[in-house]
């Protein structure tokens, strides 16, 4: 396929809702678009033409041995290519397929004419077929014939035929004219629209990209190219990008690319690269939508790139600030800890029960500090890049047997009620999940009464495996449902400042899930309580 500068998502979409009948061709031919006007008229579905060479899209009626309508058109076509100017065509019957009746075709009549739209440089970037449907006027013509030629006696009325023949035949020409000025002024409004989102892109220095999944072939804009290092023009391929990306992002680039091509899962990808040029270590944020295919599977990602490596930097510093001052507490916190089990020991049978009780709220005290310090800690590996994922096959029923026999062991306060699962294997790092799975069963138990019900749930839906934990605690309120899972963030109210935490659990379990290409949410309704989700791709067996 040539190399060319396709028209962006923004303009084939402004087009497809153009008030005309026309398609949207690549230089080689092949349909990228084409107008809701256009489907109607050919009875047809975008999906099923987009991507297809035109004249597979739209065999010739093979009824009509003497038909030459392919002939014309593609003649038409190459003129285009040609001289890259408009070539206006006489009436043309081409019969398109019904798709009601497959194997038949319905007759048509068209008025075409094929229009080049230019880029920059001067060269073809898409071709404009408008193909005026005037089947009724032909087909009025044909009967007018057939009329005079049987009833050549009645010259009144053969002439008021011909009358009618000469209005619709003016209002085609008016329709026809009318309809070019439109698609003018329509591509001239496109083009606009389409320098002004460029203007907006430069102004926030972002760059663009489509992503053909199935060629792994790569449009991308010249910031994209410029921001990787990538060559300036020609080609680009998927492994030419990832060449640039920092090994220790790799698995999770394609990853997140795996899961958008099995899932179509959204794209938010924040990674290091390597400056293919300069060697300069830079940080990048990839955030794109996938399109469907038309045939239950995807056939594109366009996404937007941004420089976040001053962004980084700054989260860095504060990071290692963290993490210094994580380090400092821990050391003199493991010793008083090691103090005060060796004074409870000392205690425990002594006679002296206040200072034994005492000695406990310590340790219990010092154990939650513990866990605030290793949770800042976790905060700082994660976003140094410093957690690795060790993927492996697991059993996640195993898994929740052992966390239940955990909570058993440790909770008596609410009734926790683990629901029967069967074996479900899933490729993923056993311990973070089971991090998270500890996290949120940990939640319920913190913000529900005492004795409240917290059940535990895991179930294959779809293509993804889904685990869940039910609570009736306080609740949370809507607006405050896509904050959870921020860093730092806990919602406000009297009831949760009660319950001690500096909102890292959730943002990590986030995280983790999010590497794993998943997903995590909430659903809530306040005095009735919350349901913690999060899924992770299952495997196709």
């Amino acid at each position: 396929m040539q190399t060319y500068n396709a028209p962006s998502s923004d303009t084939l979409r402004a087009l497809e809702t153009a008030p005309s009948m026309f398609l949207v061709l690549s230089p080689d031919l092949y349909i990228l678009t084409a107008s809701d006007l256009y489907l109607e008229a050919t009875k047809t579905e975008r999906e099923l033409i987009i991507g297809r060479y035109i004249f597979d899209a739209f065999p010739e009626n093979p009824e009509l041995p003497d038909a030459d309508g392919v002939k014309n058109i593609s003649a038409s076509l190459q003129e285009v290519l040609r001289t890259k100017k408009r070539h206006v065509m006489n009436f043309q019957r081409y019969d398109v397929p019904d798709v009601s009746a497959p194997g038949k075709f319905m007759t048509r009549y068209w008025d075409p004419s094929h229009t080049p739209v230019l880029d920059d440089e001067g060269e073809i970037s898409y071709i404009v077929q408008l193909a005026t449907n005037v089947t009724d006027q032909v087909l009025l013509g044909n009967q007018l014939a057939q009329s005079r030629s049987a009833q050549a006696e009645s010259a009144l009325e053969v002439s008021s035929l011909t009358s009618k023949l000469d209005l619709a035949e003016q209002e085609l020409l008016s329709l026809n004219f009318n309809l070019e000025k439109q698609v003018g002024q329509r591509t001239v409004e496109l083009k606009n629209s389409e320098e002004n989102l460029q203007a907006a892109f430069d102004a926030a220095d972002l760059g663009s990209c489509s992503l053909d999944l199935k060629t792994g072939q790569a449009e991308m804009s010249p910031r994209y190219r410029s921001l990787y290092g990538l060559p300036t023009s020609g080609e680009i391929t998927w492994e030419m990008v990832t060449a640039a990306v920092e090994p220790e992002f790799l698995d999770e680039v394609n990853l997140a690319m795996n899961n958008a091509m099995r899932n179509g899962t959204p794209v938010d990808s924040t990674y290091a690269i390597r400056h293919l040029q300069t060697g300069e270590r830079r940080w990048m944020r990839v955030a794109g939508k996938v399109r469907p295919d038309g045939g239950g599977g995807f056939s594109h990602i366009y996404a937007v790139v941004m420089d976040v490596t001053v962004q980084k930097e700054d989260e860095q510093r504060k990071n290692d600030f963290i993490a210094m001052v994580s380090h400092e507490l821990k050391t003199p916190l493991t010793s008083i800890t090691g103090y005060a089990q060796v004074l409870g020991k000392v205690f425990e049978n002594s006679g002296d029960e206040l200072t034994y009780r005492l000695l406990e709220k310590m340790q219990r005290q010092l154990k939650k500090m513990s866990v605030m310090i290793n949770g800042f800690l976790n905060v700082s590996r994660l976003e140094a890049g410093k957690i690795n994922l060790e993927v492996q096959r697991f059993d996640m029923a195993g898994l929740m047997a052992e966390i239940a026999e955990e909570f058993a062991a440790t909770i008596s306060s609410h009734e926790i009620a683990f629901a029967d699962v069967q074996q479900i294997l899933v490729d993923a790092d056993r311990d973070k999940i089971g991090h998270v799975m500890n996290n949120l069963i940990s939640n319920a138990v913190k913000y529900s009464p005492l004795g409240a019900p917290i059940v535990v749930n895991c179930k294959v839906q779809g293509k993804e495996v889904v685990f869940s934990v039910r609570d009736q605690g306080i609740g949370v309120n809507t607006q405050d449902l896509p904050k959870l899972f921020d860093r730092y963030y806990r919602v406000p109210g009297k009831q949760i400042d009660m319950v001690s935490g500096f909102g890292i659990g959730l943002y990590l379990s986030a995280e983790i899930i999010s590497r794993h290409g998943g997903r995590i949410w909430a659903e809530s309704e306040i005095g009735k309580g919350s349901t913690f989700y999060f899924s992770i791709p299952s495997i196709k067996i």
